[in-house]
């Protein structure tokens, strides 16, 4: 750890260069809104008896907002240090699932999604033709992934009928993101924002409900991650 805040403390004072910023206005909020593509989700493992329940999940393009507080930390000939905090959330609808790589009917409703809190570390060139800023950088924090996926087992009559499957879960695990972008600046107070991101998330589990015997079918094992393309408009204050 003290290796890692000296690294942060010396890169404030290479950025700063002895320079001071531009403006007193170190602090800004940030929204931003765009699309959120959650990459095929691979679930897999067995029931108690050892019968295979290998899930496949593809998804439609799915929604993302986030929110920033942010503090820049340094501003000086070579750019800008800055850190955030960002609350952000993640939905995407089920487009095809398949069990053991038999494709089954998914229910209307189906999704799934992710609630994120993370902290944030980025650097922004220095301003390209007095408007524009380049930044990329990243963060780390927690998620919770909420899994409200419905699907229907279809089987004949003296097999049993059909079987109604949900897999209803919600787990919290460590998320992280990299990516970067480019900044306008309208105003010294506004500016708007475009950038693309990665957003992966730790192993979790989730739990194979079967609806029609009111039985947990399986605990199975899975991961996520999501391409993000955003835009929206920093405030600066």
């Amino acid at each position: 750890m003290k290796y890692f805040s000296a690294a942060i403390a010396a890169g404030i004072g290479v950025l700063a260069g002895g320079a001071a910023a531009a403006d007193d206005r170190n602090f800004y909020v940030s929204a931003k809104y765009g699309l959120d593509q959650q990459s095929d989700e691979a679930i897999r493992g067995a029931n108690v008896a050892g019968a295979p329940r290998n899930i496949d999940i593809e998804f439609d393009g799915g929604r993302y907002a986030a929110a920033a507080l942010g503090y820049i930390a340094a501003d000086g000939a070579m750019g800008r240090l800055r850190f955030e905090v960002e609350a952000a959330y993640h939905e995407s609808d089920v487009e095809r699932l398949l069990l053991n790589d038999v494709e089954r009917a998914v229910r209307t409703g189906s999704n799934v999604s992710a609630t994120t809190a993370m902290i944030n570390a980025y650097y922004d060139t220095p301003l390209i033709a007095d408007r524009f800023r380049v930044f990329g950088g990243g963060g780390f924090g927690i998620g919770s992934i909420d899994h409200e996926v419905r699907y229907l087992v279809e089987r004949p009559a003296e097999a049993g009928g059909n079987l109604a499957i949900a897999i209803p879960s919600t787990e919290t695990t460590f998320s992280y993101q990299i990516g970067g972008g480019l900044e306008a600046v309208i105003t010294p107070w506004i500016s708007l924002v475009g950038d693309v991101r990665y957003v992966g998330f730790g192993d979790t589990q989730v739990e194979r409900f079967v609806l029609t015997t009111g039985a947990i079918d399986s605990v199975l094992d899975t991961d996520k991650s999501s391409i993000v393309a955003s835009g929206g408009v920093r405030f600066s204050f």
